[in-house]
């Protein structure tokens, strides 16, 4: 109603459009991260895994164990986009506890893991000039690219 409201009848479809093309992509963007994150951990589990012979060409820009992966993603996560969101609210209930804990879990084994954490912050950068400039944008993106969405949403709302 707001899109008709500011861009007229016809011109609310470039904004519904635009939308539904942004959630192609972001859609495809999780379900990707989904699919790295499993192959992590099936080769945490199984090392061999990481070591499958890659038998898609090098030109399709992803390996035999990450389409494997992204396929056991992609059946995972299947069941939940046929739910409706609010009944999904005992996930988000169920998140709202494990992932702060997971968080602390995280600090505290980064900190043993540097014997104290005293190592974590007397680390100096190891490249210099632009290569530093555009790590650390590339860095920024990755932190705040998880916001994007929200961020959207609430502007157009």
């Amino acid at each position: 109603m707001l899109a008709r409201a500011s861009w007229g009848f016809w011109g609310s479809y470039i904004a519904i459009i635009s939308r539904a093309i942004l959630a192609i992509f972001w859609f495809a963007i999780q379900t990707m991260n989904g699919a790295n994150t499993i192959r992590v951990m099936l080769g945490a589990i199984w090392p061999s895994f990481l070591t499958l012979p890659n038998h898609i060409p090098e030109s399709q820009g992803i390996t035999t164990n990450t389409m494997i992966s992204f396929v056991i993603f992609w059946l995972i996560q299947l069941p939940f986009l046929y739910m409706h969101p609010n009944n999904l609210r005992w996930l988000f209930m169920v998140k709202s506890v494990i992932v702060p804990i997971s968080w602390i879990a995280i600090l505290v084994w980064a900190f043993v893991a540097t014997d104290g954490g005293g190592e974590l912050f007397d680390k100096k950068a190891t490249i210099e000039g632009s290569a530093y400039s555009w790590a650390f944008l590339s860095s920024l993106t990755s932190v705040i690219g998880n916001y994007a969405t929200l961020s959207v949403n609430q502007v157009s709302l």
